[in-house]
C-alpha cells in the first residue's frame, strides 16, 4: 500500500531522484528504529521506495503501516460483545467481566484514539536536510 508519493518538477535530474529515494527510505527506517518499541523491525523492513519517472512512491506491505503513520480514531470494541474478558489488576489478581450492550452504552469497552508517528513525513524531512536548496524546492509530497 502506498504511503506517500513524491513528485519532482521536470528539470530535476534522474540521479538526484534516485539518490533522494534511497535517503527517504533510510530516513524512515532510521526514525522507526529509534522511536518505536521493540518489534517494530517488521514495519521498518517493509518500507520500500520506488522511482517511476519523476515520482517516488513510498510503500509498505505491513497491514498496520498506515495506522502507525497517521494514527487512529477511538472506536467501540464490538467484537467483544457477549464475551468474557479477563482483566489483570495491579495486585496480580485476575477478574473476569462479560461485555454487554449495557456496559457499552455506559461508555465502557472503547479503544482510545492513537496519535500517529508521522514517520513518512519525518523520513522525508531527514532526507531533505541533506539536499541542495534547489533540489529540495522542486518536489511536492502527497501522503495517502
Amino acid at each position: 500500500m502506498a504511503l506517500a508519493v513524491i513528485r519532482f518538477s521536470g528539470d530535476t535530474d534522474d540521479d538526484v531522484i534516485e539518490e533522494f529515494a534511497g535517503k527517504v527510505e533510510a530516513g524512515i527506517k532510521a526514525y522507526l528504529v529509534r522511536n518505536t518499541k521493540k518489534g517494530s523491525g517488521v514495519l521498518a523492513e517493509s518500507i520500500r521506495s520506488y522511482v517511476y519517472g519523476k515520482e517516488i512512491v513510498v510503500e509498505s506491505d505491513a497491514p498496520h503501516a498506515k495506522v502507525m503513520d497517521k494514527g487512529s480514531q477511538g472506536k467501540v470494541m464490538w467484537s467483544l460483545i457477549n464475551k468474557v474478558v479477563p482483566i489483570k489488576l495491579g495486585d496480580g489478581r485476575t477478574i473476569f467481566r462479560r461485555v454487554t450492550m449495557e456496559s457499552i452504552a455506559r461508555g465502557k469497552w472503547r479503544q482510545g484514539p492513537r496519535a500517529g508517528l508521522e514517520f513518512v513525513r519525518r523520513g522525508i524531512d531527514l532526507a531533505k536536510s541533506g539536499m541542495s536548496l534547489r533540489a529540495a524546492a522542486s518536489f511536492v509530497v502527497e501522503q495517502r
